[in-house]
């Protein structure tokens, strides 16, 4: 029987207790983690059993980890409780890592002490993880042997989630055996109970090995679409182990086709999840993918150096199958390197392999290989040996494949059969059913008859109730989309007047500061000593009003998407007054204006700090804006009980009454210029106003227009000295 166990590769599953999940969910390992953190003593020791478990699929070397402390611990509390348990996960770990060896020393003594304590869970457990080690190591028959032993305690024991998960393996192995019909009714027993769960892990890893039958078959097409479906699932559950497997597959299907360039891509990242991983056997079949690619391309250098990376891995277990496939491609290189003792020699030792383990499709390619050999070393009696023997191979092969293809029709016929025979028996009961109906219909007929006009009657009191019951549901929802309407009309607006100050306010004194160092730079002479300093002066200003204006404008944006994070603490009034009146000083000095701190205001507030300098930069920064040269900016702090309220002055021009409730609204627009022509945005009081609703005060405006504007609001007074 044709068998290519890396083409095929196969997904197989442990299990331990009820677990059925195949991928750590990280909201689970994050709450084991910080269990871990708090427990102490054997309250542990489940909580390692259970992160252990999370961890197999994902990282197999993180379960070892955790049996290994579950056995530490134990023999420090003397509680061996969990040591079944632990070897089982420890082996587990390391037969998903690929060192068998290992992984079957830490099964065996899990497995003994489960038969001790007669823990039927533990022992299925056991079994179905030796049996594991003896499929990757050749021996299907032992493997065979063991996965029916598991079933069979798992059917006596009514455990039907390891019950389906058996069927699973034995799928598998069927399925890498050739025994591709055995496999395929194996995954769709295992597949209808994975389906009434609804475990989309376990679903999609037996989807991925029915895509493993197609290929077999040959049905190329329909294998690809398969592994592309479940390697979709394996990325969208996070499943790394699967992934690895799925990638390599589709890997080699490009490869079936002659598509080798694509082939390597796939290889590449099933590579490098596989180190991810740290799984030294899906490491040691990618490379082998990758040697034969490249063989295939010429690639003489890339084909020898993944050839010895696979070997370096299956050398030191043994692994039969493996080693063959390697020095057929080392000896595929050196014959097209001219190193015919070499080449023929690494044939010889691929062949010996290839026979003891039974794999014809190498044998075919060996001895064709041999042939050539011998004829580049003259001696043609050899070479026509050989090619006989390639021949009798070749035709060996084309008989099975013949029968093979007879077979798989016929599954597939029988298949058919079993889904139409459903689908009668179907048919049956529901024209049974309608007979039934049928007579039910006449035994009722006199009754319908006395009754129809009651039925008439609750009809049309339904109808009418559900008439006036959709009306409200379409008001409800034509409100609704009206809401939404005039949200995304305040959007927009917003973002016009976003665009509206990058494009005008920003823009224009950013244009004119370059246009004006730009003369000053090329022109220098056009300037004199004093025309210049009144300028840079004058630059000076204008950059800080821009940046003011960048700064309220990207603090605006924030409050927009809702980012701006809220932090109130203790925080002194006096020194964030005094630094806002220093901060704004200049611009004050230059339009010959007083800035006053008057009476006390050396209270403690509880405010976020950011927030309540931004607030006062901008009132007293608009208050120098609007008032008069030689005019007086008072700042005035009282209190309030609870609260302090902040008060900021000013005898400038004042504001139009009618424009006051439109002060703090973002969708409108209505930023003047200031006595000395000093441009703003608008966004300052909308800033203050969203700042100090959020802190839990309030702002009000008081102004009359020609003699003034008084703007003032509440802030917290810190607990401790709250009055």
């Amino acid at each position: 029987m044709i068998r290519n166990w890396r083409k095929y590769l196969i997904l197989l599953v442990f299990f331990f207790g009820q677990w059925l999940c195949l991928v750590a969910q990280t909201p689970k390992l994050d709450s084991l983690k910080n269990l871990i953190q708090v427990k102490t003593g054997a309250d542990l020791l489940p909580l390692y059993v259970e992160a252990g478990k999370e961890y197999l699929y994902v990282s197999p070397l993180k379960s070892v980890e955790f049996g290994e402390k579950i056995l530490a611990l134990g023999k420090e509390l003397d509680n061996h409780s969990k040591d079944g348990i632990a070897n089982l996960m420890i082996g587990a770990g390391y037969l998903f890592s690929g060192d068998f060896e290992k992984g079957k020393k830490f099964t065996d003594q899990g497995l003994q002490i489960a038969r001790e304590n007669k823990n039927l869970e533990e022992e299925c457990t056991g079994l179905n993880s030796l049996a594991v080690f003896y499929m990757n190591t050749g021996d299907y028959k032992q493997a065979l042997d063991l996965f029916h032993q598991t079933l069979d305690k798992a059917v006596a024991a009514n455990l039907p989630d390891r019950v389906a998960m058996v069927r699973f393996n034995l799928g598998a192995i069927y399925t890498n055996q050739g025994q591709w019909a055995d496999g395929l009714e194996a995954f769709q027993e295992a597949l209808k109970y994975f389906t009434e769960i609804n475990n989309r892990q376990l679903i999609s890893r037996t989807l991925m090995n029915i895509a493993v039958n197609y290929h077999s078959w040959g049905n190329l097409d329909k294998a690809l679409d398969y592994y592309l479906k479940g390697d979709s699932y394996f990325e969208e559950l996070h499943d790394k182990v699967g992934r690895v497997t799925s990638l390599n597959n589709i890997g080699e299907i490009y490869k079936d086709k002659g598509r080798y360039s694509d082939a390597i891509k796939y290889y590449n990242l099933s590579l490098e999840l596989a180190i991810s991983i740290q799984s030294k056997l899906n490491e040691a079949v990618v490379y082998i993918g990758l040697a034969e690619a490249n063989l295939e391309l010429g690639n003489i250098n890339e084909a020898h150096q993944f050839a010895h990376k696979s070997l370096d891995i299956f050398e030191p277990n043994a692994m039969a199958e493996g080693i063959s496939r390697g020095k057929r491609v080392l000896a595929e290189v050196e014959f097209r390197n001219g190193n015919y003792n070499e080449a023929q020699s690494l044939a010889l030792e691929s062949e010996v392999l290839a026979e003891k383990v039974g794999i014809p499709d190498i044998i075919e390619q060996l001895t064709l290989l041999q042939s050539k050999i011998m004829v580049r070393k003259g001696d043609y009696r050899q070479a026509y040996h050989f090619l006989q023997k390639h021949v009798q191979v070749k035709d060996s092969l084309f008989n099975d494949r013949q029968s093979t293809r007879l077979t798989v029709l016929q599954s597939e016929l029988d298949l058919k059969l079993k889904e139409k025979e459903i689908a009668l028996l179907q048919k049956d009961n529901e024209i049974k059913d309608l007979q039934i109906k049928k007579q039910q219909m006449v035994a009722r007929i006199l009754i319908i008859g006395i009754v129809l006009l009651t039925i008439v009657s609750v009809v049309v009191i339904r109808l009418n109730r559900e008439r006036k019951k959709a009306n409200q549901l379409l008001d409800e929802k034509n409100k609704r989309i009206s809401e939404q309407h005039q949200e995304l009309i305040k959007v927009n607006e917003t973002k016009n007047r976003f665009l509206s100050i990058i494009g005008h306010d920003l823009r224009n004194p950013i244009g004119a500061f370059r246009e004006m160092l730009g003369q000053l730079v090329d022109f220098p002479e056009m300037f004199p000593a004093e025309l210049r300093q009144q300028i840079l002066s004058e630059l000076r200003t204008e950059a800080d009003s821009t940046y003011y204006l960048l700064d309220n404008l990207l603090t605006w944006a924030k409050t927009q998407k809702e980012s701006i994070e809220y932090k109130p603490e203790p925080v002194k009034l006096k020194q964030v007054i005094d630094n806002n009146i220093l901060l704004n000083s200049r611009f004050s000095e230059n339009k010959g204006i007083q800035l006053v701190a008057e009476g006390e205001y050396d209270y403690e507030v509880y405010s976020d700090q950011n927030m309540l300098n931004l607030i006062l930069r901008n009132l007293i920064s608009n208050a120098i804006k609007f008032s008069f040269a030689d005019g007086v900016v008072k700042i005035k702090a009282t209190d309030e009980g609870e609260k302090v309220r902040i008060s900021i002055i000013d005898e400038g021009v004042g504001i139009e009454e009618k424009k006051i409730p439109l002060l703090f609204d973002p969708h409108q627009n209505i930023s003047t210029y200031g006595t000395a022509h000093e441009k703003g945005s608008g966004l300052g009081l909308i800033l203050c106003h969203e700042f100090i609703t959020k802190d839990g005060g309030e702002i009000k405006v008081d102004s009359k227009r020609g003699t003034g504007t008084t703007i003032s609001f509440t802030v917290r007074k810190n607990k401790s000295h709250a009055a």
